[in-house]
């Protein structure tokens, strides 16, 4: 399905699209057999870094097994998460 029209999109919604992001591969279990695929985004005074440090840590705290960061697509042009 194809995103919102912009001017549909709420305020939150459309400084999103316009951040920096990364999209992210991870693992869980040794060896992996369960792989999540998710986005995160940089906002407000965050840093790209501290942003997905921070869904790492809270994706770790519900998991038994140890979860790893296999893979990230960093998305750096202006509409970017949108379209992904």
């Amino acid at each position: 399905m194809p995103p919102k029209v912009a001017s549909e999109a709420t305020e939150s919604t459309r400084t999103w699209w316009h951040s920096l992001g990364v999209v992210y591969f991870i693992a869980a279990g040794s060896p992996p057999l369960v792989i999540k695929i998710s986005m995160a985004a940089q906002l407000g005074k965050h840093t790209l870094q501290s942003m997905l440090a921070r869904k790492l840590s809270s994706i770790q705290t519900s998991n038994r097994e140890l979860v790893k960061l296999m893979w990230l697509i960093f998305l750096l042009m202006e509409n970017t998460l949108r379209e992904t």
